[in-house]
């Protein structure tokens, strides 16, 4: 959880909103490990640029 924070501050979005586009659930902790990692790469990308 605390990478997702930490991505999302850097990707300037909102944590539920990454959750919610990618895998319709509506908090990120309903989010399984799997998923979680998913959600880091494309916070990452989204950092990046």
């Amino acid at each position: 959880m605390r990478a997702l924070h930490a991505f999302s501050h850097r990707a300037l979005v909102e944590l539920t909103e990454e959750p919610r586009r990618r895998f319709g659930l509506t908090t990120a902790e309903e989010l399984s490990r799997r998923q979680a990692s998913e959600a880091n790469d494309g916070l990452k990308e989204r950092a990046r640029t």
